[in-house]
Order: C-alpha cells, then structure tokens, then sequence
C-alpha cells in the first residue's frame, strides 16, 4: 500500500525541508575557548577604566532564531559591527544591569548601594560608555577568532532599543554568547550574535580538539602541594616606596605631622619573608583598603617551589 500525503502535509514537509539545521555547538570546543579569550581580554582592557577588579565567565553559548534573540535583549545597548571576510553583520550589546555596574565602578563607586533598577532610557553617557565597552570587546574578538581566522570589524551604529528587526527583515539563525561580568558585588551580560552560517567554513577548524594537559607531572608533590604546602598560613605584607629621611628628622617628629611617600597607589609592592612576589595597585572596595594583583615579580621563585624535589617529613 502506498501512502500519499495531503496537499497540506506536502506544504509542511517542504518546509521542514528548507529549514537550517543548527549547529551542534558542543561539538566545537574551540569556539567556547574563543569567547573565554575574550572575556579574559575584555577583564584586562576594564583595568584602563576602573580600579575595581572585574571577573567575567561564558554563561552560555547557544544557538536560536535572530528575531527572538533580538526581543529578549530589546533593553540594551547593542553595537553592530560588519565584518568584510564573512560579508555579515555582528552584534554585540550589554544588558541594562551591566550598563550601571560598569558606571558605578568608573565613577567611584563601591557597591555599598543597591543598584538602579528602573525602565528610564539610556543617557547620552551610558551610551557612550556601552559603545566603548563594546568597541574594546570587538577588538578582542578579533584577536581571539585570529587563531582560526582573518576578521576585522568595522563599528556601523549603535543601538539602545533592539528590535527584532535590527538585523534585518527576515529571521536567521544566531549563535549567541553570554558573557557575566561582575564588579562590586553587580555584573550583568555582555552579548555576542554571530550568523550561523558564518561558522560553515571553519567548521573543522572550531571541532578541533583541546590538547590534553601534559602528564610529566610528579602526583605524590601534587598531592602534598594540595594538602599540605597549599593550606600553609604565611604573612603577605604591602609595601610602597616610601623616603630616605635623616635621623635629625625622625627626632624631630610630633604627633600630628605627615610624611610624603615617594611612591603612587599604581605601585604597591607584595612581599612574604623579603621575597618580592606581586605588583598591585590600590583601590577600595566596600568601603575597605584593597589591592589589585598586577604582575608577578619572581617567577623563578615559584619554579622553584613547583619543581623542587619532594621531601618527607
């Protein structure tokens, strides 16, 4: 017996037909590294801005038609990029919540007050500030894709109400990454929307593999570094530059007078038994003294501990 199909049940299965299929993203590992390239990047670029330190992770990284994607971050700043190699166009925005941590923590802000939540439009300055921080995340994204391929994006108009439309009249698939930062005890999302069929191209070149951690390693030194050296209490003291003063002086001394330092806040020094370890800076938070870690100062010191024999005691 053979089956025909309704003149309906024709039109559905055309469809069906025509529709893409989406990526299967868990299978490219290598476009989650991309995005967490970014965040770290965009984290270092925020030190320009704030003193308060910034963490961001990728929340998310899923794939969905462009017009719904587009009416769930209707109130946000968004940024849209071109991109010359795909011939596409490329969003990236923040949500309302991250618009006003990130004003917070630029303006001196520490966090002690409960964050702005209300519908009002954007200022003129928080639209700015949301472009810059969208400019910069552009720029590490291209930096992170360079390990795969050639993109450069060029800034075409910002948005701060998103419609369903903003990419254009007809819907597409988007993958879409989520970004949390957090800063001060707030955070929000930073947005990326890529065309789908952008990746089609470099499709292998996203399902590579990641290189498994090298196995040279001694398990009976990690174990104790774990347990034991790890949880050791030791003292890290903050040191500035301070000013070679006469004993004269120091004699002369009262209460109530001040000795200017030769150092800045940019150059906070952090020592534990005289070995110099870290350079920060100075900042506060909630209220409170803080130091940011810049740089390490003595990365022989730490080689030296991790591969150092391991003694029984």
């Amino acid at each position: 017996m053979i089956y025909e199909p309704k003149k309906n049940e024709t039109v559905g299965i055309t469809e069906k037909l025509k529709e893409i299929a989406k990526l299967s993203l868990d299978r490219l590992p290598v476009l989650n590294s991309i995005f967490e390239d970014m965040a770290v990047t965009c984290v270092e670029r925020f030190r320009d801005y704030c003193s308060p330190a910034f963490t961001a992770f990728v929340n998310q990284v899923a794939s969905g038609d462009s017009w719904d994607l587009l009416e769930a971050r209707a109130d946000s700043i968004a940024v849209i990029f071109y991109c010359r190699e795909w011939d596409a166009r490329i969003l990236l925005g923040l949500e309302r919540r991250l618009v006003f941590a990130i004003i917070e923590a630029m303006f001196g802000g520490d966090g002690s007050e409960l964050p702005f939540d209300g519908t009002r439009p954007f200022t003129a300055l928080e639209t700015r500030i949301g472009r810059l921080v969208c400019e910069f995340a552009a720029k590490a994204l291209e930096a992170s894709f360079g390990k795969v391929c050639e993109i450069s994006l060029a800034y075409e108009r910002t948005e701060t109400a998103l419609e369903f439309t903003t990419l254009g009249q007809s819907s597409m698939i988007m993958i879409e990454a989520k970004i949390l930062f957090q800063v001060l005890d707030q955070g929000g999302v930073l947005f990326v929307l890529i065309p789908q069929n952008t990746m089609n191209p470099i499709r292998q070149k996203l399902e590579r593999e990641r290189r498994p951690l090298p196995s040279s390693y001694d398990p009976r030194w990690t174990s104790a570094l774990t347990q034991r050296v790890s949880k050791a209490e030791v003292i890290l003291c903050a040191m500035i530059e301070g000013k070679n003063i006469e004993l004269d002086d120091i004699l002369r001394l009262e209460a109530g007078k001040t000795i200017e330092l030769s150092g800045t806040d940019q150059n906070i020094i952090l020592e534990c038994e005289g070995d110099r370890l870290f350079r920060g800076r100075l900042g506060q938070s909630r209220g409170h003294f803080t130091i940011t870690v810049d740089a390490p100062l003595n990365e022989d010191l730490f080689l030296d501990i991790l591969e150092g024999p391991l003694t029984e005691t």
